[in-house]
């Protein structure tokens, strides 16, 4: 997931077919939700500042990493 800290958005790379990505805040309400494949970018500027925590669910498993909204 770069770039980490984000302003607007962020891209995933690495991945290997299809993923379900998924933001949740420090409550643990899920504040964005979207399948995607490959580079995509991802625009988080919506969202406020704060700590997320990218979930990416995949045929391979489960893959999660903080996040950082500035």
């Amino acid at each position: 997931i770069t770039p980490n800290p984000v302003k607007d958005a962020f891209q995933v790379s690495g991945l290997e077919g299809a993923a379900l990505l998924s933001l949740t805040d420090t409550n643990g309400k899920v504040v964005f939700s979207k399948e995607i494949t490959g580079n995509e970018s991802i625009s988080v500027s919506s969202l406020p500042q704060g700590l997320y925590i990218v979930k990416l669910t995949t045929a391979n498993g489960v893959v999660q990493q903080k996040l950082i909204k500035q």
